[in-house]
Protein backbone atom coordinates (compact mmCIF):
# COMPACT_ATOMS: atom_id res chain seq x y z
CA UNK A 1 0.00 0.00 0.00
CA UNK A 2 2.86 2.46 0.74
CA UNK A 3 4.65 1.81 -2.47
CA UNK A 4 0.85 2.58 -4.22
CA UNK A 5 1.01 6.03 -2.36
CA UNK A 6 4.65 7.19 -3.13
CA UNK A 7 3.83 5.72 -7.18
CA UNK A 8 1.01 7.93 -7.31
CA UNK A 9 2.71 10.41 -5.34
CA UNK A 10 5.78 10.51 -7.69
CA UNK A 11 3.39 10.65 -10.97
CA UNK A 12 2.13 13.87 -9.51
CA UNK A 13 5.08 14.83 -8.83
CA UNK A 14 6.21 14.15 -11.98
CA UNK A 15 3.87 15.66 -13.98
CA UNK A 16 4.12 19.37 -12.24
CA UNK A 17 7.87 19.28 -13.41
CA UNK A 18 6.89 17.91 -17.03
CA UNK A 19 5.77 21.38 -18.05
CA UNK A 20 8.89 23.19 -17.27
CA UNK A 21 10.96 20.16 -18.76
CA UNK A 22 9.18 20.13 -21.66
CA UNK A 23 9.97 23.88 -22.81
CA UNK A 24 14.00 23.12 -22.13
CA UNK A 25 15.55 22.20 -25.40
CA UNK A 26 16.20 18.51 -25.73
CA UNK A 27 19.18 18.10 -26.77
CA UNK A 28 19.51 14.43 -27.66
CA UNK A 29 17.73 11.55 -28.76
CA UNK A 30 18.27 9.52 -25.46
CA UNK A 31 16.63 12.31 -23.44
CA UNK A 32 13.88 13.57 -26.04
CA UNK A 33 12.55 9.84 -26.43
CA UNK A 34 12.29 9.37 -22.20
CA UNK A 35 10.19 12.61 -22.00
CA UNK A 36 8.24 11.37 -24.93
CA UNK A 37 7.32 7.92 -23.09
CA UNK A 38 6.54 10.18 -20.29
CA UNK A 39 4.04 12.20 -21.70
CA UNK A 40 2.55 8.80 -23.59
CA UNK A 41 1.87 7.71 -19.57
CA UNK A 42 -0.07 10.85 -19.40
CA UNK A 43 -1.78 10.60 -22.52
CA UNK A 44 -3.10 6.96 -21.17
CA UNK A 45 -3.88 8.22 -18.39
CA UNK A 46 -6.12 11.18 -19.43
CA UNK A 47 -7.90 8.61 -21.66
CA UNK A 48 -8.59 6.31 -18.93
CA UNK A 49 -9.61 9.26 -16.89
CA UNK A 50 -12.23 9.93 -19.52
CA UNK A 51 -13.52 6.70 -20.21
CA UNK A 52 -14.06 5.78 -16.46
CA UNK A 53 -15.80 9.21 -15.84
CA UNK A 54 -18.10 8.92 -19.28
CA UNK A 55 -19.11 5.38 -17.91
CA UNK A 56 -19.62 6.20 -14.24
CA UNK A 57 -21.65 9.42 -15.64
CA UNK A 58 -23.61 7.38 -18.01
CA UNK A 59 -24.51 4.74 -14.69
CA UNK A 60 -25.46 7.26 -12.07
CA UNK A 61 -27.91 9.03 -14.67
CA UNK A 62 -29.58 6.12 -15.29
CA UNK A 63 -29.34 4.78 -11.46
CA UNK A 64 -30.65 8.33 -10.57
CA UNK A 65 -33.57 8.42 -13.60
CA UNK A 66 -35.00 4.89 -12.05
CA UNK A 67 -34.99 5.61 -8.48
CA UNK A 68 -36.24 9.15 -8.76
CA UNK A 69 -37.19 11.87 -5.79
CA UNK A 70 -34.40 13.57 -4.21
CA UNK A 71 -32.08 10.87 -4.14
CA UNK A 72 -32.47 10.30 -7.83
CA UNK A 73 -31.20 14.08 -8.38
CA UNK A 74 -28.36 13.39 -6.07
CA UNK A 75 -27.31 10.66 -7.69
CA UNK A 76 -27.75 12.70 -11.10
CA UNK A 77 -25.86 15.37 -9.67
CA UNK A 78 -22.37 13.24 -8.90
CA UNK A 79 -23.20 12.87 -12.45
CA UNK A 80 -22.88 16.11 -13.55
CA UNK A 81 -19.81 16.42 -11.39
CA UNK A 82 -18.37 13.42 -12.80
CA UNK A 83 -18.91 15.63 -16.47
CA UNK A 84 -16.88 17.97 -15.46
CA UNK A 85 -13.99 15.79 -14.37
CA UNK A 86 -14.16 14.08 -17.61
CA UNK A 87 -13.55 17.45 -19.07
CA UNK A 88 -10.87 18.18 -17.30
CA UNK A 89 -9.32 14.93 -18.73
CA UNK A 90 -9.91 15.82 -22.23
CA UNK A 91 -8.19 18.35 -22.11
CA UNK A 92 -5.33 16.78 -20.77
CA UNK A 93 -6.05 14.52 -23.88
CA UNK A 94 -5.67 17.06 -26.29
CA UNK A 95 -2.68 18.62 -24.45
CA UNK A 96 -0.65 15.67 -24.44
CA UNK A 97 -1.52 14.10 -28.26
CA UNK A 98 -0.14 17.64 -28.83
CA UNK A 99 2.68 17.40 -27.33
CA UNK A 100 3.24 13.55 -27.93
CA UNK A 101 3.24 14.53 -31.75
CA UNK A 102 5.45 17.83 -31.49
CA UNK A 103 7.97 15.47 -29.51
CA UNK A 104 8.02 12.95 -32.07
CA UNK A 105 8.28 15.27 -34.85
CA UNK A 106 11.15 16.39 -32.41
CA UNK A 107 12.84 12.96 -32.14
CA UNK A 108 13.29 12.40 -36.02
CA UNK A 109 14.67 16.08 -36.46
CA UNK A 110 17.50 14.98 -33.90
CA UNK A 111 17.96 11.36 -35.52
CA UNK A 112 17.87 12.86 -39.01
CA UNK A 113 20.84 15.86 -37.72
CA UNK A 114 22.82 12.97 -35.65
CA UNK A 115 26.06 11.62 -37.35
CA UNK A 116 25.30 8.57 -37.82
CA UNK A 117 28.96 7.82 -37.35
CA UNK A 118 30.71 9.71 -34.69
CA UNK A 119 27.16 11.06 -33.30
CA UNK A 120 27.80 15.05 -33.17
CA UNK A 121 24.90 17.63 -34.22
CA UNK A 122 24.83 18.52 -37.37
CA UNK A 123 24.54 22.48 -37.68
CA UNK A 124 23.33 24.34 -40.70
CA UNK A 125 27.23 25.24 -41.64
CA UNK A 126 27.45 21.22 -42.23
CA UNK A 127 24.75 21.59 -44.78
CA UNK A 128 26.41 21.18 -48.29
CA UNK A 129 23.53 20.35 -50.32
CA UNK A 130 19.70 20.83 -50.23
CA UNK A 131 16.77 19.76 -53.17
CA UNK A 132 13.55 20.23 -53.27
CA UNK A 133 11.78 16.81 -54.43
CA UNK A 134 8.09 17.74 -54.39
CA UNK A 135 5.37 20.12 -53.69
CA UNK A 136 1.58 19.30 -51.98
CA UNK A 137 -0.85 20.65 -50.51
CA UNK A 138 -3.27 20.03 -47.83
CA UNK A 139 -6.43 21.33 -47.70
CA UNK A 140 -9.46 21.40 -45.23
CA UNK A 141 -12.71 23.16 -45.28
CA UNK A 142 -16.24 24.00 -43.31
CA UNK A 143 -19.33 26.03 -44.17
CA UNK A 144 -17.43 29.17 -42.99
CA UNK A 145 -13.73 29.21 -43.87
CA UNK A 146 -11.51 26.74 -45.97
CA UNK A 147 -7.83 25.97 -45.22
CA UNK A 148 -4.67 25.17 -47.22
CA UNK A 149 -1.47 24.63 -45.45
CA UNK A 150 1.42 23.75 -48.57
CA UNK A 151 4.30 21.48 -48.01
CA UNK A 152 7.72 20.64 -49.47
CA UNK A 153 9.25 17.42 -49.25
CA UNK A 154 13.18 18.26 -49.36
CA UNK A 155 16.28 16.07 -49.32
CA UNK A 156 18.69 17.68 -46.73
CA UNK A 157 22.68 16.20 -46.94
CA UNK A 158 25.28 17.01 -44.17
CA UNK A 159 29.09 16.78 -43.99
CA UNK A 160 30.19 16.14 -40.12
CA UNK A 161 33.39 18.46 -39.77
CA UNK A 162 34.15 16.50 -37.19
CA UNK A 163 34.76 13.11 -38.87
CA UNK A 164 33.86 13.81 -42.16
CA UNK A 165 30.70 11.78 -42.62
CA UNK A 166 28.22 12.29 -45.08
CA UNK A 167 24.57 12.42 -44.51
CA UNK A 168 21.65 12.53 -46.26
CA UNK A 169 18.26 12.58 -44.98
CA UNK A 170 14.71 13.51 -46.50
CA UNK A 171 11.48 15.97 -44.68
CA UNK A 172 8.50 16.89 -45.19
CA UNK A 173 8.63 20.62 -44.06
CA UNK A 174 5.30 23.71 -44.00
CA UNK A 175 6.26 26.31 -46.48
CA UNK A 176 3.04 28.30 -45.83
CA UNK A 177 -0.41 28.65 -45.28
CA UNK A 178 -3.91 30.01 -46.75
CA UNK A 179 -7.36 31.09 -45.02
CA UNK A 180 -10.32 32.36 -46.44
CA UNK A 181 -13.86 33.15 -44.72
CA UNK A 182 -16.86 35.24 -45.98
CA UNK A 183 -14.61 38.67 -44.28
CA UNK A 184 -11.74 38.50 -46.87
CA UNK A 185 -8.79 36.11 -47.29
CA UNK A 186 -5.34 35.80 -45.78
CA UNK A 187 -2.07 34.02 -46.91
CA UNK A 188 1.70 33.88 -45.82
CA UNK A 189 4.76 31.65 -47.31
CA UNK A 190 8.43 31.26 -47.17
CA UNK A 191 10.84 29.91 -49.09
CA UNK A 192 12.29 26.53 -48.50
CA UNK A 193 15.77 27.67 -48.04
CA UNK A 194 13.93 29.78 -44.62
CA UNK A 195 12.59 26.81 -43.10
CA UNK A 196 15.25 24.32 -43.96
CA UNK A 197 17.62 27.53 -41.67
CA UNK A 198 14.20 27.62 -39.06
CA UNK A 199 14.85 23.43 -38.89
CA UNK A 200 18.25 23.51 -37.96
CA UNK A 201 17.39 26.18 -34.82
CA UNK A 202 14.78 23.67 -33.48
CA UNK A 203 12.05 24.99 -35.24
CA UNK A 204 9.64 22.72 -37.26
CA UNK A 205 7.65 24.06 -39.88
CA UNK A 206 4.78 21.26 -39.97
Amino acid sequence: MENKKQSVKDFFQNLTTFFKRKKQPVKSVEEAELIIKECKSYLIFSFVGLIVCSVINAVLSLVGSLIGGTLGNIISGLGIVLMLVGAIFMVGLVYFGINYYVLKRAINRLKNLTCDKCGALFTRKECIDWREVSRHASRSSTSRSSNTTYYSNVVITCKCSKCGEIKAFSETLSTGHSSATKYGADADSRSVESVIDDYFNGMIRA
